[in-house]
């Protein structure tokens, strides 16, 4: 019998803190799409501006650089409905070269951050980030997978008129990132679908 509470307070902890989940890749070939191909799309031209702020910014094609995905994905707390969180961070290296610092306003890096309410993406709830300071290092650690070391500050702007304040988002971390191709890519990922919502759930 005590086992069987223990195990129903396990439970319902679990279901009170929910989980989260981190997804990291790179692709070599790659580029960002700019905004003129994304106005080449209805369903995008379509699109709030404040929608438009959180989600085009993260669309990737086939190119000549060095593409790195971060997605982390906060399922919220399980006995709650629509709090789900999002945060994607999408950055494209033109020159690098391995263990050697790389600055994140150079003109080697182009960058698209945006995170916030996955239920409400729609709305335009979120924030969202061009410009920043800091610096990335990338290392070769083999087995198709790299090792990014990020200090970075981002200066995050709200995308729509939901009360979300302009903050600087402080990133310090070290992340092993695994290759993927430009066709394994998903909305999550980091191609448009005419759904908001499937871009910010994996």
């Amino acid at each position: 019998m005590q086992s069987i509470k223990y195990l129903f307070g396990f439970l319902l902890l679990f279901l009170a803190i929910g989980c989260s989940s981190t997804h990291t890749y790179y692709i070599k070939g790659a580029k960002l799409v700019d905004n003129k191909e994304n106005e080449e799309a209805k369903f995008l031209r379509e699109r709030t501006e404040p929608v438009r702020l959180l989600l085009n910014g993260h669309y990737i094609k086939s190119g000549d650089y060095l593409v790195i995905l971060v997605r982390k994905f906060d399922r919220g707390n399980l006995l709650a409905i629509d709090d789900e969180g999002y945060e994607k961070l999408t950055i494209e290296i033109k020159r690098y070269m391995i263990d050697t610092p790389i600055s994140l306003d150079s003109g080697d890096v182009d960058f698209y951050y945006s995170s916030g309410s996955s239920g409400f993406v729609s709305r335009g709830h979120g924030v969202y980030a061009t410009h920043g300071t800091g610096e990335i290092t990338i290392k070769d650690i083999g087995r198709n997978e790299l090792l990014i070391k990020m200090d970075i500050s981002l200066l995050a702007k709200p995308a729509g008129s939901f009360p979300f304040e302009e903050r600087t988002v402080h990133i310090k971390e070290e992340l092993v990132v695994k290759e993927m191709t430009i066709n394994r890519l998903t909305p999550w990922l980091g191609v448009a679908d005419p759904s908001p919502g499937k871009e910010v759930y994996p």
